[in-house]
Parts: structure tokens; C-alpha cells; sequence
């Protein structure tokens, strides 16, 4: 199966999320690869907020993402920042792009997860979920939701996704060892549902 870890991230918050699931799915029989989308003001922001100093070797060494790497995926994560209750400008332009082959649907039946950073835990990241899984869903797009069993685990998870607290612009409040292990369990869990 190709999947495909699909982001963006500026202070590291969904970078980290993103990088965990790259390192559960590579421990599989799978073809997996971690792509950001392009943003331009990346520099700027990231020197602006001292906990993206954190991650700016890593992030400048990953790929930005292409069309063509959605269209080959049989399984994308997707992943942003919550900005104002919705997903990042930058993610929404990527995703805005697959408009020009919108008629062909070559995202039909494609499986999809969603994960999402945000300030606090009332910032709005459901909202973010649901915007990008109504891009799913215009798309033919097979989301897939988080089990109970999984969300009872952790309270940064619900049906949509998961929903990280990263405090802040400037909060160091990465990754949780529960929200870690939880995403171990999804990595399984989606493993097992799109064979």
C-alpha cells in the first residue's frame, strides 16, 4: 500500500504528528512518505516563534508535496495547524490546487485519516478535522474515523482525528506519551481497515 503523510506545519506541533505516524507506518510492509505543502512565508514565521527553531533542520529536509503524490496514495494523512478554527491557508491552497481534475475524481475511493494542531483544546481543531474531511468527501474520498476504543485512550483524540493542545504559538506541549501510543494504535487500526 502507498501511503502518503501529507502536511503543514510552522512551529512543529502537526510536524511531530506527522513524523510519529512516518515512524509507525515505516516499521510496516508499506511504501510510505512524509510530503509538506509549499509555503513561502515559512522562513519568516519559523524564525519568529522559538519553538520552530525546534524543527527547522527536519522540516527543510522534507519534500513538499506534488498532485501526483495524492493521486498515487491508497492512503493519505492529512495534517494542519489550526488557524481560526480551520485548517492552515497553505494546506488549503494544496488541496484548492486538485481542482483542476476535480471531473476525473482520481481520489475516489482513496482511504484517508486527519490530524490537527491547535492552541488550546477550544481553538476550534474539530472544525479544522471537518474542514479537511469535507474535502474528502467532495473528492470520493473514504474517511476513516477514530474508534472509541482509541479515543478512550486519549483526550486528545475524537472521531474526526486527533486534536493535539500545543498551548500556544509558543507552547512546548509536544507529543504526549498517551497521544503516542494512541497513534500507534491508529497507525493498526488503519492498517487493518483499508486492506
Amino acid at each position: 500500500m502507498n501511503i502518503l503523510i501529507l502536511f503543514h506545519s510552522v512551529c512543529g506541533n502537526t510536524y511531530s504528528i506527522a513524523n510519529k505516524f512516518y515512524q509507525e507506518f515505516s516499521k510496516t510492509n508499506n511504501n510510505v512518505v512524509i510530503k509538506k505543502v509549499h509555503d513561502e512565508d515559512y522562513e519568516t514565521l519559523a524564525n519568529k516563534f522559538n519553538d520552530a527553531k525546534d524543527f527547522n533542520f527536519e522540516m527543510n529536509n522534507i519534500k513538499e508535496a506534488n498532485l501526483e503524490d495524492l493521486i498515487n496514495a491508497d492512503l493519505v494523512l492529512f495534517g494542519s495547524p489550526t488557524y481560526y478554527g480551520n485548517m492552515s491557508s497553505e494546506l488549503k491552497a494544496f488541496l484548492d490546487s486538485c481542482a483542476i481534475f476535480y471531473d476525473e475524481q482520481p481520489l475516489k475511493g482513496k482511504y484517508c485519516a486527519f490530524f490537527t494542531s491547535g492552541g488550546s483544546s477550544q481553538g476550534g481543531s474539530v472544525y479544522c478535522l471537518e474542514a479537511m474531511i469535507r474535502f474528502a468527501q467532495h473528492n470520493g474520498m473514504l474517511p476513516i474515523s477514530i474508534p472509541a476504543s482509541i479515543q478512550a485512550t486519549c483526550n486528545e483524540i475524537s472521531a474526526y482525528g486527533i486534536c493535539h493542545t500545543s498551548l500556544g504559538m509558543n507552547g512546548k506541549n509536544r507529543l504526549s506519551k498517551n497521544l503516542e501510543e494512541a497513534i500507534k494504535e491508529i497507525t493498526k487500526y488503519l492498517l487493518s481497515t483499508c486492506k
